[in-house]
């Protein structure tokens, strides 16, 4: 199925030394996961989420790896009270063989000291290859279709076949053909093509071969895809920060579209949180004015979403978010 997020197949998270705990807050979403046997060439990418529970900005001084066979970036290193980014980690298969262990240091110096070690795991096979390392799609429009593929070669016994694709995805349309070669390895090319009603997001999925090998029954194919709406929302996360209760706060968010479009509804809102909608024109950029007057002390996630008159891509979402004090 599809799910946000990036592609992740199995990563494992081991934590040493300090807790990753503020005030018996988890700053870390996940500590378990592991990637498992693999096609040497697979891409393997995995976003966690990190979260500043307290009522202090939080700031991430530097994020390393232990070998270049890895990669780790934040998407944000300041984060206000309540707020959440992601760690998105890779692994490039194509790099190494065999079971290999790396570790992720993320050094957060605000309003704290500490490292936080994200240990990762897996093993490239060098009988089994997949180029490229993902199904990966980069960008689209919402509302076209596009295609993907990748070749799997196999460097052992003749027999070997790709014998079905499991697939719960409805959105992706799979088709495996054997290449036709007199010499090298067995060859298969995978080509996926997306639905063009997918719907909007970073969207990631997975496609497994079935083979008649015992000993690997199934290979994952990664897959990768960024939507594109028509409407989209600056920001896409509005950050209120630290308020208190009772108090009132205004912020602002712009909805731009690919034409000129009319704001009919807007949900999600109500006394603790209004949105000011617009004049009644059709124009191609909106400003919404949003007021937060939060009446109960804690942390405050909203999930707002906006209706216009474009009709099959009628809609578009935003987060708002706030640590409310007494």
């Amino acid at each position: 199925m599809l799910r946000h997020l990036v592609i992740g197949s199995a990563i494992a998270l081991s934590l040493s030394l300090s807790p990753l705990s503020l005030s018996g807050q988890q700053l870390l979403d996940s500590v378990s996961k592991d990637f498992g046997s693999v096609p040497r060439g697979t891409l393997l990418t995995h976003q966690f989420k990190l979260a500043n529970a307290s009522n202090q900005p939080l700031h991430v001084a530097s994020v390393r790896t232990s070998c270049t066979c890895i990669s780790a970036h934040l998407a944000k290193h300041d984060l206000a009270p309540g707020e959440s980014t992601a760690l998105v980690v890779s692994v490039d298969t194509g790099k190494f063989l065999g079971s290999k262990t790396f570790t992720v240091y993320v050094t957060v110096d605000r309003p704290f000291l500490r490292e936080l070690q994200v240990v990762v795991s897996a093993s490239s096979r060098d009988d089994v290859t997949l180029t490229p390392g993902q199904l990966n799609f980069g960008r689209i429009r919402h509302g076209t279709s596009a295609t993907a593929s990748v070749v799997v070669e196999y460097y052992g016994s003749s027999t070997w076949q790709i014998v079905g694709v499991e697939n719960d995805n409805g959105y992706l349309l799979p088709e495996v053909r054997k290449l036709e070669r007199t010499t090298g390895p067995t060859a298969y090319q995978v080509e996926v093509r997306l639905r063009d009603d997918i719907p909007v997001g970073c969207w990631h999925s997975d496609i497994y071969l079935k083979t008649n090998d015992p000993n690997l029954p199934r290979i994952r194919v990664p897959l990768l895809v960024e939507v594109e709406g028509h409407l989209t929302a600056t920001p896409g996360t509005v950050l209120f920060g630290t308020c208190k209760v009772g108090s009132t706060t205004e912020k602002r968010v712009v909805i731009r579209g690919k034409e000129p479009f009319k704001i009919v509804r807007i949900e999600g809102t109500d006394e603790v949180l209004k949105a000011v909608p617009p004049a009644d024109e059709a124009k191609p950029v909106h400003v919404l004015q949003l007021t937060l007057t939060p009446s109960a002390s804690g942390e405050l996630v909203r999930r707002l979403r906006v209706f216009t008159d474009l009709g099959k891509v009628e809609n578009v979402d935003f987060t708002v978010q706030a640590q409310v004090e007494p």
